[in-house]
């Protein structure tokens, strides 16, 4: 029993990492997307149908989007887009195409 609850944890916790490297990735993306594009953060918001105070702090490390923004800003976003390693950091990239 102790050794099963073990494995449906470890299981869990897997889920919430990759969930938190595709969060990662996908935030990497975005604001990737916006320097390469130089669009301003008010027609991403515009485009993605999201208020625009969902993206006013976009560019900073406490930005944190809820999952529904965060699919509709997504798919603002060529599928093709790739942001530059230097950008998202090669370990990152690494694991989330792994």
């Amino acid at each position: 029993m102790i050794i099963r609850n073990l494995r449906l944890t470890n299981r869990i916790i897997m889920r919430y990492y990759e969930a938190m490297i595709h969060t990662d990735y996908a935030i990497a993306r975005i604001r990737a997307y916006l320097k390469e594009n130089g669009m301003a953060k008010f027609r991403l918001a515009v485009l993605a149908k999201v208020p625009e105070g969902c993206t006013r702090e976009v560019n900073k490390k406490t930005w944190n989007p809820t999952a529904k923004v965060l699919r509709k800003i997504e798919g603002v976003i060529p599928d093709d887009f790739t942001p530059p390693i230097e950008i998202l950091g090669e370990k990152k990239k690494k694991e989330f195409h792994s």
